[in-house]
């Protein structure tokens, strides 16, 4: 094709289901399921990631939260969202090295569905960053590339957008049969999910 090489990565996901399938018999029998109370009453944990270290971080929706449970020792800890009324939902946990190869900086990648707002939580330094989205984006799912760039879904304007922290520049593409009104959505995308495919001269990305 005109002398260019293309590569074609292909994602196949096969889901398999029988009706004699027995999944009891999955699970472990010694499995136990611990649950822990949290400290802000009505807090309505909803987005759910964990780090490189299988310690959680979650976000308390009504709480207006961030939280992080160290699995080691079983100590919580909470930030609350600077933004009033923020309700953070979908959250995406990075490791960056931090001085040594031994040690990791932690970044949380959160969205704002009520405020229309991105924001990251840097663990090393304790501080938020957020970044504005356009009114009744109502941002949903959010995941992070190779390249520290955020993507999520505008589940209120059917869009998908593009953030970069370094140049704090967003990009948004509009979703075919996206509404007209925003915040009256046709599609309401949420779900997201980011693959990057190397070639021999450039990486792209599918969204």
């Amino acid at each position: 094709m005109g002398g260019r090489e293309y590569v074609l990565a292909m994602l196949i996901i096969v889901i398999m289901f029988h009706s004699s399938l027995n999944v009891k018999a999955l699970i472990p029998p010694t499995s136990t399921l611990t649950e822990f109370s949290l400290p802000t009453p009505y807090s309505n944990p909803l987005g759910i990631a964990t780090d490189l270290d299988d310690n959680v971080w979650f976000t308390e929706n009504f709480g207006n939260k961030l939280a992080r449970l160290d699995v080691r020792n079983d100590f919580l800890t909470e930030w609350n969202v600077p933004t009033a009324g923020a309700e953070p939902e979908n959250i995406f946990v990075k490791m960056f090295p931090y001085e040594t190869i031994y040690e990791f900086d932690i970044q949380a990648y959160f969205t704002e569905s009520a405020k229309d707002k991105i924001a990251r939580f840097d663990y090393s330094t304790n501080n938020f960053t957020e970044w504005d989205l356009p009114p009744l984006s109502n941002p949903g799912e959010i995941t992070v590339d190779n390249n520290n760039v955020i993507w999520f879904t505008e589940s209120g304007r059917d869009s998908i957008g593009r953030l970069d922290p370094s140049t704090n520049q967003l990009t948004e593409w509009i979703l075919p049969g996206a509404t007209s009104t925003p915040g009256s959505p046709n599609l309401k995308p949420w779900g997201i999910y980011l693959q990057a495919v190397e070639t021999p001269n450039y990486e792209n990305q599918f969204v």
